[in-house]
């Protein structure tokens, strides 16, 4: 597949995929190289968030890098792949999922 591939799915005033779309989505994201060029749907399908979660971490920083085309925002699958490495945190168990959010809490200045 060449670096100009492109995911074909419409990204502007698209209702959140239903979940056999976003299982579609899902798989076409995981089956393209990863120099290849996907929307938001897409881009967000990979780690289970709606397209506008996507489209929020792009407003508000915080989210992998991507490129204007006209009004269309697309995403490199390796830049999504290292903003999930970089950002995700891997847990052996949903204690540790406590511990952590306990001690984000006790962080906050009251």
């Amino acid at each position: 597949m060449s670096r100009a591939q492109v995911s074909t799915t419409e990204t502007a005033g698209t209702p959140a995929p239903t979940t056999t779309a976003a299982a579609q989505l899902r798989a076409e994201f995981w089956s393209l190289p990863d120099d290849a060029l996907v929307d938001r749907p897409t881009a967000g399908a990979a780690f289970y968030l709606e397209a506008v979660t996507m489209e929020k971490l792009a407003i508000k920083g915080g989210g992998p890098v991507y490129m204007r085309i006209n009004r269309r925002a697309l995403y490199r699958k390796r830049d999504v792949l290292r903003w999930a490495a970089e950002t995700g945190r891997t847990v052996e168990n949903t204690a540790q999922l406590a511990c952590h959010a306990q001690a984000a809490s006790s962080k906050v200045p009251a």
